[in-house]
């Protein structure tokens, strides 16, 4: 701006001067210098213009870098401000992480603790429970021990009441009776195994006396012709109705090694090809053998005839048509009959082959008689529904009916068989020195009596776990006496 109206003035004095020379030419040199002087003043005053502008423009030049330089800065300021403000953002969410996992790791420690805590009582109470378990266990067979104590005392007592009447002769020879079930062949071997135990025990030779029918052993031991028997449990009712001095000796107990589960079973068996005809609802019953061929074992027979015959009474007489039904209705068949036919196998062997062989459609047998003939082909062992295969090696007299298959319809546990004797043909000492030995953990490991899996000879007892002999005393058998009321 200054420059401009230095320019002004300047071009103003040169045209005053040309106006001036034109006009008065008379002015003399005097003019002139003053005019000079003038014009020197004018210049001098310009060049300080000059300067002031030059001295302006390097100060706008500062001010403009100083704002250029106030501009970086704060631009730096403002981009600081940023880093500053995300690195306080980044330093806030860092310490809240850190915040957040420390939290955690409280947590897991609380949980970890709380857990530790849980663990430590779990088997604080594992180890409390399985203290109590064992104690309980300890003290189950404390009792156990002094049950078979006091059976073996009772049985000691009721065998010396029971021998007590007159003194007996010396013996020459101990006769042992066997059921039909265990009369056979095959059993001969068996047989033998517990003669020598006997004889181990009294010192006396044993004479066995084999039978082929129930009432033929019942009576033999019942009439002093026999001196020790194994019978069923009901056979054995019978023989002591007839005479008081026959008397339970010792029975198998169960895998406990106690008469807790001293059981075998009683079974209800078809032809597996008509199984599809005792079933209802998907189940198996006894609905439909009413009418149909039917095979007993003997009317002496607990598993082979009392029990299961009980069973049917039972369940048919809370109908209608049967509500006045008895055991004694069972023993007959014909068309006015509960069954259409009736058979007895003699033994339960006997009654399995009439229902394999077609004689029959139902039969009665018990599964410890016939272990040693068959194998479990499908289902569970000892329920409805299981079915049993002849094996391809099976004797006398399932040699006939090799292959051929059966289902059970009905299972019913039964008391285990005693083995008895007679009070009034053998001593008390004898039965003490017979009831000892069969007690005995020798005869109890001995794997022809009991029969480990794999035991190659046929034997009478299974050994699963803790089987054994223990005393049986009369009243132990009431349960089956009671089926007759």
């Amino acid at each position: 701006m200054k420059k401009v109206i230095l320019l002004v003035l300047v071009f103003a004095l040169v045209t005053s001067l040309i106006a001036c020379s034109a006009n008065t030419e008379s002015n003399s040199v005097e003019s002139d210098a003053e005019e000079i002087e003038q014009a020197q003043a004018l210049e001098a005053e310009a060049a300080k213009a000059e300067e002031e502008k030059a001295a302006a423009e390097a100060a706008a030049a500062k001010a403009a870098e100083e704002k250029a330089d106030a501009e970086a800065a704060a631009a730096q300021a403002a981009a600081d401000i940023v880093a500053a403000e995300k690195a306080l953002l980044e330093a806030k969410t860092e310490a809240e992480k850190i915040t957040a996992e420390k939290a955690l790791a409280e947590a897991e420690a609380v949980k970890i603790a709380e857990e530790k805590a849980a663990a430590d009582k779990t088997a604080a109470d594992k180890a409390a429970t399985e203290r109590a378990e064992a104690a309980k266990m300890a003290a189950a067979k404390a009792a156990e021990d002094a049950a078979r104590k006091a059976a073996a005392v009772a049985a000691t007592k009721a065998l010396a009441e029971a021998a007590k009447s007159t003194e007996k002769p010396k013996k020459s020879k101990i006769v042992m009776v066997w059921l039909p079930n265990e009369s056979g062949g095959d059993f001969s071997t068996v047989r033998d195994v517990f003669a020598n135990l006997i004889t181990q025990a009294t010192g006396i030779p044993v004479e066995h006396k084999l039978t082929t029918d129930y009432l033929i052993a019942v009576e033999a031991i019942a009439n002093n012709n026999a001196d020790l028997a194994f019978l069923g449990a009901q056979a054995y009712v019978e023989a002591n109705a007839k005479n008081k001095k026959v008397q339970s000796l010792f029975v198998n107990t169960g895998p406990s090694g106690t008469l807790r589960d001293a059981v075998y079973y009683a079974w209800l068996a078809v032809n597996k090809a008509d199984e599809s005809a005792y079933q209802s609802n998907g189940k198996y019953s006894i609905d439909n053998i009413a009418g149909k061929k039917f095979s007993w074992v003997s009317t002496s027979s607990t598993s082979g005839f009392k029990v299961p015959a009980a069973g049917i009474v039972n369940y048919f007489s809370k109908m209608d048509k049967y509500k006045t039904l008895k055991a004694d209705d069972l023993l007959e068949g014909g068309s006015n009959k509960f069954f259409s036919e009736v058979l007895f196998g003699v033994s339960h062997q006997g009654s399995a082959v009439n229902l394999l062989s077609g004689k029959t459609q139902v039969s009665s047998f018990c599964d410890a008689c016939v272990d040693s003939y068959i194998q479990l082909s499908s289902g569970t062992a000892n329920r409805p529904g299981a079915s049993y295969k002849v094996r391809s090696d099976a004797t006398e007299p399932f040699n006939t009916v090799i292959g051929k298959e059966f289902t059970l319809i009905q299972v019913t546990p039964v008391l285990n068989a005693p083995f008895v004797a007679n009070t009034d043909t053998l001593s008390l000492d004898l039965i003490d020195k017979i009831l000892a030995k069969f007690t005995s953990e020798e005869v109890t490991k001995n794997p022809a009596v009991f029969a480990p899996a794999g035991y190659a000879s046929k034997t009478f007892f299974r050994k699963t776990k803790d089987e054994r002999f223990v005393p049986a005393i009369d009243s132990w058998f009431q349960p089956i006496r009671d089926l007759s009321k």
